[in-house]
C-alpha cells in the first residue's frame, strides 16, 4: 500500500485493471440485454470505476485507514 495522498505502482496497474474488468462487465451486460454494446456508455463507466479506485488509493494511508483516522 502507498502512503496517504500518494500512489505507488501496484495502485496504477491496479487501476488498469479495475479500468479492464469494468470496461468487460459492461460490455457483458450490453450484449445480455440488447445485444448492442454502446462503446460510450463503457468507456464511461470504465473510467468512473479507475477514478473511484485511485481517490480511494490517494484517501487512505498504507493501513487502509481512511484520511489516516477511519
Amino acid at each position: 500500500m502507498s502512503k496517504l495522498f500518494s500512489l505507488n505502482i501496484q495502485d496504477v496497474v491496479k487501476g488498469g485493471f479495475i479500468f479492464v474488468v469494468s470496461a468487460v462487465l459492461t460490455s457483458v451486460l450490453g450484449m445480455i440485454q440488447g445485444g448492442a454494446i454502446d462503446w460510450n456508455t463503457v468507456i464511461k463507466i470504465a473510467v468512473i470505476s479507475t477514478l473511484t479506485y485511485i481517490l480511494k488509493q490517494l484517501g487512505t494511508d498504507d493501513s487502509g485507514k481512511l484520511g489516516g483516522v477511519i
